[in-house]
């Protein structure tokens, strides 16, 4: 009979989380659609401006694909090839970081490396060498999508071939494989089933993106499906067109979400067991020097732009900037708006993926569908449907409807910190609880709060960051309302041509997602404690209090 009293509400709050999940999501975007119908479906497949949006849109996204997944396997072998060297742990912490890392702030890093005025063309010009082509086009927007995902690829890729057993090494090293046999034999095999979801990831990350082609795109030519919506909601008030987009956008988006769930959960439905492997083909010499290049590659690509953005910073004029009242208020506005998004991702993440952690695959696969949803309806069209929705009269609205649709934006990726976590405690201690009577009081308590800690402290953290860094619908809403945050004013400060003050707020940006990160992993990750010993105890006692 406790058993069903504790076990009542968490049916109750993952419906209900699913609800305002789906309710967040569908209901500006089925404003837009039902006001300003995009049909005929014939008149918006045939017209030849958004069939050119639509082919540069998926074009840019299989090569930015492409182009993050293939060096991904180079460098994710080298890592794992190398498993003691000086510095690994820090390159792993640098691979860390663009997850976090707000777009903005990558294209303001970016062009202070591959820019007119860049370290690169300084560097080839005092080598007697010609300067790079313009940033800003295709390239530009394929940098940027690369310099995101590459890292993201790699911290998928590299627990995959840290769980090949020692037994398949062992036998490699009596049969004297060579390091190419080794990968097509026993590598390849390992992570193959992952590559479909991490594609699919990838793609879609690329689809919605809008910081990097609104910024570097340069033009008409290189127009996606996001910066084409929000030029013609905010350039133009053409609604209807903004309507087809919209509309164009989500039929991608959910072509390919509808295949993540089920490649993807090959990769993240499975706990971490990582090991260490003094493998035989690391000595040979191109082992070493394929290994070190892989190495030595991505912590120039990943780690000269951020030094170039951190050294553009401190160089700037911070006590001009500094001194501005507006500047702290918007730094406080952004703050405010990080928190209530990640407080309102983990109030509907939690519940999901408690739901997720414990019913049957059929139900559990309905579930993550619902919660990766809010991939497929980026926060550029979330903030076109709020919009209209309220006949552009934001006002007092925004900071509300930003926390809303950034919140639900984190959901995603709340899930995937912790239906694993969850899982894996369900499958350990579930039996346990049960033989025991444990409530869900105690449940939470004694088992989930103290073994899930750390990755509900990444979870939330990531969702402020994440949160922090979006510049999609405060984009969107403009001068219709009176939120202003520091991406929003790091673009415009680069619009300007204000480099000066664009380098300072860039460094300030990233400071404190560097500070709020840590801070948050450290007061709600903690570390790492086991249930608690007295756990009989407390089931008597919770009986007693009963």
């Amino acid at each position: 009979m406790m058993m069903r009293r504790g076990w009542r509400w968490q049916p109750i709050a993952t419906l209900v989380a699913l609800v305002v999940l789906l309710a967040s999501l569908i209901g500006p975007l089925g404003a837009l659609l039902v006001r300003y119908p995009p049909w005929p479906l014939e008149a918006v497949i045939g017209d030849e401006y958004l069939l050119g949006v639509v082919r540069f849109t998926v074009l840019q996204a299989l090569l930015s694909m492409v182009l993050s997944i293939v060096p991904a396997i180079w460098i994710a072998r080298a890592l794992a090839r190398r498993s003691a060297f000086f510095g690994r742990s820090w390159l792993l912490s640098l691979l860390g970081l663009p997850i976090v890392l707000p777009p903005i702030v990558a294209v303001f890093a970016i062009t202070a490396v591959y820019g007119y005025n860049g370290v690169a063309n300084h560097v080839l010009l005092a080598l007697g060498l010609p300067r790079l082509g313009s940033v800003y086009g295709l390239i530009g927007i394929l940098l940027g999508h690369v310099f995101f995902n590459l890292p993201l690829a790699v911290r998928w890729l590299l627990p995959l071939w840290e769980r090949i057993p020692v037994e398949h090494w062992r036998l490699a090293a009596q049969l004297d494989m060579p390091s190419r046999t080794c990968f097509s034999v026993i590598e390849w095999p390992a992570i193959r089933g992952a590559l479909p979801g991490l594609a699919a990831l990838i793609f879609l990350l690329c689809l919605t993106s809008f910081a990097v082609v609104l910024t570097l795109g340069g033009g008409p030519a290189a127009t996606t499906l996001p910066v084409a919506l929000y030029q013609s909601l905010r350039m133009e008030s053409d609604f209807p067109l903004t309507a087809q987009l919209a509309l164009l956008q989500m039929v991608l988006c959910l072509i390919v979400l509808v295949i993540l769930p089920w490649r993807a959960s090959q990769a993240t439905d499975e706990p971490e067991r990582l090991q260490r492997v003094d493998r035989h083909d690391r000595y040979s010499v191109g082992a070493r020097v394929s290994d070190g290049a892989a190495l030595m590659a991505v912590t120039l690509f990943v780690g000269l732009p951020v030094l170039a953005a951190l050294f553009e910073g401190l160089r700037g004029p911070w006590l001009q900037v500094l001194a501005q009242s507006a500047f702290w208020q918007v730094w406080w506005s952004s703050l405010w708006i990080a928190l209530g998004s990640g407080a309102l991702a983990l109030l509907m993440g939690l519940p999901l993926s408690a739901g997720m952690a414990q019913h049957q695959a059929r139900l559990r696969q309905w579930l993550q569908m619902g919660g990766l949803f809010g991939l497929a309806v980026p926060t550029v069209v979330l903030g076109a449907g709020w919009f209209i929705l309220l006949r552009g009269n934001i006002g007092p609205w925004g900071s509300v409807l930003i926390m809303v649709s950034n919140g639900v934006m984190c959901v995603p990726y709340v899930l995937k910190m912790m239906v694993p976590a969850w899982s894996v405690l369900t499958a350990q201690y579930g039996p346990l609880r049960a033989q025991l009577g444990l409530s869900e009081r105690l449940w939470w308590c004694r088992v989930l709060w103290p073994l899930s800690r750390t990755a509900l402290g990444t979870a939330l953290a990531v969702s402020l960051c994440m949160s922090l860094g979006d510049l999609g619908i405060v984009a969107i809403f403009g001068d219709q309302s009176s939120v202003v945050t520091l991406p929003l004013l790091l673009q415009n400060q680069m619009s300007d041509y204000q480099y000066g003050e664009a380098a300072v707020t860039s460094a300030a940006l990233m400071l404190t997602i560097g500070a709020l990160f840590a801070l948050v992993d450290r007061l709600v990750g903690g570390r790492h404690v086991y249930v608690h010993t007295d756990v009989h105890k407390d089931v008597h006692k919770d009986r007693d209090d009963e």
